[in-house]
């Protein structure tokens, strides 16, 4: 029997540990680093952080664009350009702000040979304000990039210090905030880095309290409708946030920072230890309506339901754990912490859900014998498998061949602000820059040769067909190279006149090399071109196309470049912060499959081993590949990509389904061991786990269906996916499951009859 002592010392032992992990929540932190998306132990990777460490970072910048309702090129506006601009600049570790207003470039006088400093626009004479204009929108590299190609949106280039440390990047990101705010009259359009990190922590704090408030909420619910009682309602939702206590103080005290993954976890927690303390109290309840006395009511439940739940614990610790084969680091701290929270959540479960209702007086409410109407329902379920099993099982079919058709049209493909939703403010001002400009995705290509240099003239004369064939399949237009900064020096030497943005001859440019010092190109070309002249770099911006599209054309342009004569001596290789992040989606496919191979063999070991039953085994696996497979269809039929957030939802959802099979298998195992018969363990399995089955899934859909409303895509989709599986695994298990443990029965019982003699 369960005692007195046990359920002191278990109290005394949770409320030690829940005083530790309480104090360890003042260290809890926030955190959203986008390079933590790069993959892990990739030569990509490598190969990319030492091309920054000789060149700059790509994605040390900031991007502000203005809308003039009356053109750009209208004296008021620009006069306003250049307050914004100036002002800019004096922000917090801002090196440099380029606008139309700021902008010059050396020329030389083709016939006297001198070199004066023109400006962009001359705000000291409006008079020119039309040549002015002509002359910016017939530049190579300002039109579109500094005003768009329509004359009505200008765009201000901020360069920051690189690397900046969160806290600074916060620093600028509050004073870019402030900055807005001192000109109310436009509406300034922000995208960049620094601006991203922090929109997304302080979206991924509120959303951590919004998920846990309405977790909360559901639960509150669905506890007063089931217990109707005070202790029934308070006792799981203590337990539970006791479980989401400790796993939080946990990773506080490991240092680990909340990103956005792991602002999820809590959720989940919420969900999956709620769904062991449903199932202990309806089999604690069970026992007391039977007449047993409390302590061994709770000892009885111990012992059946402790290792139920202990199994079901343990596939869903699994089914995260899975994860920790990505390449991914924040989906490996998710795998690993949420499997930590399950299995804290069953051990928090274990010894205050004992102790409590030792301590607690019995509500006679809830023990008395009264008519259930879930009796009549699950009465009902039984007896339609009894008789239309073929019906169930035909229909079982046509759903997977409807799901594997819809699974043809899934695809790997995301966007880099794929978090956030349609509508969003921030994920608009990133594809107001792609509408408006040449994007605001970083774009990047290592140049490096090999016996000769990279201003030598014939390297030039490969890389002006490397720089169009990167306009024609990206769309890479107002990409600065060494061939771009040579034709602008061409274009400086000869008037300023547009139509020698050219590559000079072979004779000119060997003129032209002594004078770069003069024309102040020397720095400029340093920035693309390393000191030995071995190395070099083509940056800029391009439009945000998905990785999907971008990876046709990374394979477009790799293959047009292997066909060239001139990649003997130079090699093009595409790199860069947002190729890494696209780089991670193309394994994602292959890391999910392996991920789904591990949790389906770990469990079907675990089942082997304590179940010791193949058949049993099969059985517990076989009605949650459905609903895996019911997700996936769903996914390609609406055209919900696989990115980061959709491909983990395969192993959380598969280690959280399998538990109702296994809590009704491992019923149905303990019905036998009793001595009842095949059909009558059934029975007995169906009418007493049905009704928690149906609960812990309301209660799991219901958590999961919280995350809907968050303002991330990637939340969004694991709690409608989720939802979607584990809706589809309790049809399974209360159809399908039993469906199969029939025909398992009709096949031993065809084995055992006789044959007839008919000599």
């Amino acid at each position: 029997m369960y005692n007195r002592k046990l359920a002191f010392w278990s109290i005394i032992t949770v409320l030690t540990i829940s005083i530790w992990a309480a104090w360890n929540l003042q260290y809890t932190s926030f955190d959203y680093n986008f390079e933590n998306f790069f993959p892990k132990d990739d030569t990509e990777t490598d190969f990319f952080l030492k091309h920054r460490e000789e060149f700059r970072s790509d994605n040390d910048f900031l991007l502000l664009g203005i809308e003039s309702p009356g053109g750009v090129f209208d004296f008021a506006f620009l006069k306003d350009l250049d307050s914004i601009t100036r002002t800019a600049e004096r922000l917090p570790f801002v090196e440099q702000a380029l606008s139309l207003t700021a902008l010059s470039e050396r020329i030389r006088e083709p016939y006297l040979g001198q070199l004066f400093t023109r400006k962009a626009v001359d705000l000291q004479d409006e008079s020119r304000l039309q040549s002015d204009s002509a002359y910016i929108m017939n530049h190579p590299l300002w039109a579109g990039t500094f005003v768009s190609k329509d004359g009505r949106h200008a765009a201000i280039f901020l360069r920051t210090q690189e690397y900046l440390s969160k806290a600074k990047s916060d620093e600028l990101a509050y004073a870019l905030g402030e900055f807005q705010n001192q000109f109310p009259q436009y509406r300034i359009h922000q995208a960049g880095r620094t601006i991203a990190q922090l929109y997304y922590v302080n979206k991924m704090q509120f959303e951590f309290l919004l998920f846990v408030s309405i977790s909360a909420i559901l639960l509150l619910i669905f506890l007063a409708i089931t217990y109707r009682s005070i202790s029934g309602v308070l006792l799981p939702l203590i337990v539970v946030a006791l479980s989401v206590l400790w796993t939080l103080g946990l990773m506080a005290y490991l240092g680990k920072s909340l990103n956005l993954l792991l602002t999820v976890m809590p959720t989940i927690i919420f969900v999956v230890g709620m769904s062991d303390v449903v199932h202990f109290k309806s089999k604690y309840l069970e026992e007391l309506r039977e007449g047993k006395p409390k302590p061994s009511a709770l000892w009885s439940t111990l012992k059946e339901i402790g290792l139920a739940t202990f199994l079901t614990s343990m596939t869903t610790a699994l089914g995260f754990a899975t994860l920790l084969t990505s390449s991914v680091l924040p989906v490996n701290d998710f795998g690993l912490y949420a499997a930590i929270g399950v299995v804290l959540a069953f051990v928090v479960t274990m010894l205050t859900l004992p102790a409590a209702l030792f301590f607690l007086p019995v509500s006679e409410v809830l023990v008395q014998k009264r008519k259930d109407p879930w009796k009549g329902i699950l009465h009902r379920i039984l007896k339609y498998n009894f008789l239309k099993g073929k019906k169930v099982l035909a229909v079982s079919l046509l759903i997977l061949v409807i799901s594997v058709a819809g699974i043809y049209h899934m695809k790997v493909n995301s966007f880099l602000l794929e978090g956030l939703r349609p509508g969003d403010r921030l994920r608009d001002d990133f594809s107001y820059f792609g509408k408006n400009f040449s994007g605001a995705r970083p774009f990047e290509v290592s140049l490096s040769v090999k016996d000769v240099q990279i201003t030598d003239y014939e390297s030039l004369l490969a890389l002006e067909k490397v720089d169009t064939k990167l306009v024609e399949i990206f769309g890479a237009e107002g990409l600065v190279s060494p061939v771009s900064l040579v034709k602008t020096i061409n274009k400086i030497w000869n008037g300023g006149d547009s139509h020698y943005f050219q590559l000079p001859d072979r004779e000119d440019w060997n003129q032209l090399k002594p004078r770069l010092e003069r024309l102040k190109f020397t720095d400029k070309l340093k920035d693309f071109v390393s000191e030995d002249q071995k190395r070099g770099r083509i940056s800029g911006n391009i439009a945000d196309v998905g990785s999907h599209e971008f990876y046709k054309g990374y394979e477009l342009f790799n293959d047009w470049w292997a066909n060239q004569q001139e990649s003997s001596f130079l090699d093009v290789k595409i790199t860069g912060s947002a190729w890494l992040i696209d780089r991670n989606n193309e394994y994602l496919a292959q890391g999910m499959l392996n991920g789904l191979f591990i949790a389906f063999f770990s469990v079907a070991v675990i089942l082997l081993l304590l179940m010791k039953s193949f058949t049993t085994m099969v059985l517990a696996l076989l009605p949650n590949i459905l609903p895996l497979l019911v997700m996936a269809g769903f996914m390609g039929w609406f055209g919900i990509d696989i990115k980061i957030s959709t491909s983990i939802v395969f192993s959380l959802a598969f280690g959280i389904a399998v538990d109702d099979s296994i809590h009704m298998l491992s019923r149905f195992r303990l019905e036998q061991h009793k001595g009842k018969s095949y059909l009558y363990a059934l029975k007995r399995t169906t009418l007493g786990t049905g009704k928690a089955i149906v609960l812990t899934t309301l209660i799991l859909c219901s958590g999961f269906v919280a995350l809907t409303a968050s303002s991330f895509n990637d939340t969004f989709y694991i709690g409608l996916l989720v939802s979607i599986a584990l809706f589809a695994a309790l049809l399974a298990d209360l159809f399908l499951l039993p469906v199969l443990l029939l025909a398992v029965y009709k096949r031993r019982k065809k084995a055992v009859l006789p044959r007839r003699d008919n000599s």
